[in-house]
């Protein structure tokens, strides 16, 4: 079984929405309460938006890979955002994590090719 890292925190409602969603698509998928171990690291949700408001992309990104970093300690094997503004510097993050992070955005596109769409709006990012 994998275990499944969530970066929180950047909003509390998205942290425990992403958790709800993965045990709900479980449970729909096997039936059973085998579920899949979930570690959550939850940001201090102000600094990030001192960071962003402040133009400190940099910081920003330290901040951010300081709880991947904490989510790889945990043995995740791999890590989802429960937020789109950090999907702002997925490519940085993904660079310097050393575990696999779902982009929120690719995974978006990849549903709306599936379900033959022609155009696609993103808002957040």
């Amino acid at each position: 079984m994998k275990r499944i890292g969530i970066l929180g925190g950047m909003s509390y409602e998205s942290t425990v929405k992403y958790y709800d969603l993965i045990l709900q698509k479980y449970y729909s998928k096997y039936n059973d309460y085998h579920y899949p171990e979930i570690v959550i690291f939850s940001l201090n949700f102000q600094k990030l938006i001192d960071y962003e408001l402040g133009d400190n992309k940099e910081k920003y990104i330290d901040y951010l890979m300081s709880g991947i970093n904490s989510l790889e300690k945990s043995g995740v094997t791999f890590i989802v955002m429960a937020a789109n503004s950090p999907h702002a510097v997925f490519e940085e993050l993904e660079n310097l994590s050393k575990v696999p992070i779902l982009s929120i955005v690719k995974a978006t596109i990849n549903r709306a090719k599936h379900e033959n769409m022609k155009k696609l709006l993103l808002f957040g990012i």
